[in-house]
C-alpha cells in the first residue's frame, strides 16, 4: 500500500494511463479530479466535464483508468494526503479538507480503511 500511496504518477497502477490522455473527455476530467481533489465531485459533474452521458462516462473511464471514477477519487485523494502526511506538519484536519474530506474522522476512516491505520499512525510509522 506504501507504494502506491507514494506513487505520485500512478502509472503502473492504471494499465490504461496512456490511452487517458488520448481521450480528451477522459483527460478533461482527470486533470479536474487532479487539480481540485477537495472539491465535491459527482458523477454527473464528471461526466459533463468530459461532455459525455453518464453512463458513457462511467464506461469509458473504468475502461481506461481501471477503475471506476469515485474509487479513482478516493484513491488520488488519499494519496495526495499521504504526501502531506509525510512531507510536512499540516494538521490532519487541514490535509482532510485539502484533499475534500469534510473532517478529520471522514478522513481518517477513509485512509483505514485503505491503509489500514488512522493517517497519525501512519504519518509516525512511515516519517523519515
Amino acid at each position: 500500500m506504501r507504494r502506491f500511496l507514494l506513487d505520485s504518477s500512478l502509472a503502473r497502477e492504471e494499465v490504461g494511463w496512456l490511452a487517458t490522455m488520448q481521450d480528451p473527455g477522459i483527460r478533461r476530467a482527470l486533470e479536474a479530479i487532479h487539480h481540485e481533489p477537495e472539491r465535491d465531485w459527482s458523477a454527473d459533474e464528471m461526466a459533463k466535464l468530459a461532455a459525455m452521458s453518464r453512463t458513457v462516462f462511467f464506461e469509458r473511464f473504468t475502461e481506461l483508468v481501471r477503475a471506476a471514477p469515485t474509487r479513482y477519487l478516493t484513491r488520488w485523494r488519499l494519496q495526495r494526503a499521504a504526501h502531506w502526511l509525510l512531507d510536512s506538519d499540516t494538521s490532519i484536519a487541514e490535509i482532510a479538507g485539502r484533499v475534500g474530506y469534510g473532517s478529520e474522522a471522514a478522513l481518517g476512516r477513509a485512509f483505514k480503511r485503505e491503509c489500514g491505520q488512522s493517517p497519525a499512525a501512519w504519518r509516525s510509522a512511515h516519517r523519515r
